[in-house]
C-alpha cells in the first residue's frame, strides 16, 4: 500500500473490536503519534439519522459499526465478516445488525442472509493492503429500514468532497462521522467537522481528520446536504505517517457503483418519514448547540455541524439505574455510556 505522496505510510490498523481476538489482531499495534483529541458528542441513538446506524456483532465475537443504506442492506467494513479464529469469512448467519442500539436496548434487528465483499475473494486476513477494498453490503433477513429510516448513498457527492473543500469551503457539504466506539461501546459517538485531507488509489480511499479507535470500523463517513444524510465513506483503518498525526482511512463510495444494480439500492436517496426527519433534526441541533439552540431547520444543522465541538457533551436521556448515573459526567474508561 502507497501513500500516493512524499510522506511514508509506516502503520495501518483495521478497527474493528472484539475484545481479545479480532480481524487484524489490534492488541499487538499502536498507532498515531497523538490519541484520540477530537472533541466528540454521545448522540441520541433512537433519534435519525442515528437510528440508521447500529452496531453489527459478528457470532458475539466481534463487534463493528454499521449502517442502513436501503430497507434490508447494511454498508459495513469487509473484515469485520472476517473470523480469526476460524481463519475464513463468517457465514452470513453469523452476522447479526441492531438499528438504534443504545444502552442494553434497540430498536429493530436483522440477520445477515447474504453478503458482498471484494475481500472474500482470497481466503486470508485482511490486512494494511485491503484497505482500498474494505467494504461490504450485507442483506438481512427483514426489513428494519422501514422501521428506522435509511441513509442514502453518495455517489456523486464522495468524487467531488476534496475538491469542494478546497475550492469552496463555505459551500462544501458537512461532513461528520458517528460510530460505535470501544471507550463507549453501548452507545454512538459523533465527531464534526470531518475534512478530507487526500485521495489515494484513485479516489477509492478518502483519508480524514477525523480521529477513531477500535470499533469504528464499518461507521459511516457521511455528508448533510440538501437536508439529506448521504454516507460518502465506510471507515476502515487509521493510518500513520513519520511525522504527523495519524487519520482515518475510509473507503470512498465509488467502488460500489457496481454493487447497487444487485442489490436494489438506490443511490443518493435516504429514506425517513418526514416528521421523523425534523425530530431528528431538532434533537441533533439541540445536542450540538451551546445554550439556547436556534430553530431547527437545514440551515442551522449545518453552521452547527461546520462549527464542530469545542469539548465532549453527552447528549443522553438520563439513565434509569442510579448505580449507572456516575457514567453521565465522564465515561472515557467504561463500556457504559
Amino acid at each position: 500500500m502507497r501513500s500516493g505522496g512524499a510522506l511514508a505510510l509506516v502503520l495501518v490498523a483495521l478497527l474493528g473490536t472484539a475484545g481479545n481476538s479480532d480481524a487484524a489482531d489490534p492488541a499487538k499495534v499502536t498507532v498515531g503519534k497523538t490519541a484520540d483529541m477530537r472533541p466528540r458528542l454521545v448522540v441520541d441513538a433512537t433519534y435519525y439519522p442515528f437510528s440508521a446506524v447500529g452496531r453489527l456483532q459478528a457470532a458475539g465475537q466481534v463487534f463493528c459499526s454499521a449502517t442502513l443504506i436501503s430497507a434490508r442492506v447494511i454498508l459495513t467494513a469487509g473484515h469485520c465478516l472476517w473470523d480469526a479464529r476460524r481463519k475464513t469469512w463468517r457465514p452470513a448467519n453469523d452476522i447479526h445488525f441492531v438499528a438504534g442500539y443504545q444502552r442494553s436496548s434497540f430498536i429493530a434487528h436483522g440477520q445477515g442472509v447474504r453478503y458482498l465483499s471484494p475481500l472474500t475473494k482470497e481466503n486470508k486476513a485482511p490486512d494494511g493492503a485491503s484497505v482500498p477494498n474494505d467494504w461490504a453490503l450485507v442483506e438481512l433477513d427483514r426489513s428494519i429500514g422501514n422501521d428506522v429510516g435509511w441513509l442514502g448513498l453518495g455517489l456523486d457527492l464522495a468524487a467531488t468532497l476534496k475538491k469542494a473543500q478546497t475550492e469552496t469551503p463555505a459551500a462544501a457539504p458537512p461532513l461528520f462521522l458517528v460510530a460505535y466506539r470501544e471507550d463507549r461501546a453501548h452507545a454512538l459517538s459523533l465527531q464534526s467537522p470531518c475534512r478530507i485531507t487526500r485521495e489515494m488509489h484513485q479516489g477509492a480511499m478518502l483519508l480524514n481528520d477525523c480521529q477513531v479507535v477500535h470499533g469504528s470500523s464499518g461507521s459511516p463517513l457521511i455528508a448533510y446536504q440538501n437536508g439529506q444524510f448521504l454516507v460518502v465513506g465506510v471507515t476502515s483503518a487509521r493510518v500513520s505517517y513519520q511525522d504527523r498525526a495519524s487519520e482515518t482511512a475510509t473507503v470512498g463510495i465509488a467502488p460500489l457503483a457496481g454493487a447497487v444494480t444487485s442489490y436494489k439500492l438506490i443511490p443518493n436517496q435516504s429514506q425517513v418519514r418526514p416528521a421523523t426527519l425534523q425530530k431528528g433534526l431538532q434533537t441533533l441541533v439541540a445536542a450540538l448547540s451551546d445554550g439556547t439552540p436556534p430553530a431547527a431547520s437545514p440551515e442551522s444543522l449545518e453552521r452547527l455541524l461546520r462549527a464542530g465541538l469545542t469539548h465532549d457533551k453527552v447528549a443522553l436521556p438520563p439513565m434509569s439505574f442510579p448505580e449507572l448515573q456516575k457514567c453521565r459526567g465522564d465515561c472515557a474508561q467504561s463500556d457504559k455510556p
